[in-house]
């Protein structure tokens, strides 16, 4: 829901929600929502692009 049709950084998705914890909200929002397609990388093949941003899929919406 925090993401919307938008594309945000991490920090930004953080922000957000009001999560400072980033192994907290990596391990147990991020990446179960890229596993289940909700989320996805903008940068796929470089997880840890500078310039990462992360998305919502159409199951997302």
């Amino acid at each position: 829901m925090a993401i919307g049709k938008e594309q945000f950084t991490l920090k930004q998705i953080m922000n957000k929600i009001g999560m400072k914890h980033r192994p907290n909200f990596i391990d147990n929002y991020l990446n179960p929502a890229i596993a289940e397609g909700y989320v996805r990388l903008l940068y796929p093949d470089k997880p840890q692009h500078p310039r990462q941003k992360y998305l919502l899929t159409q199951i997302g919406h």
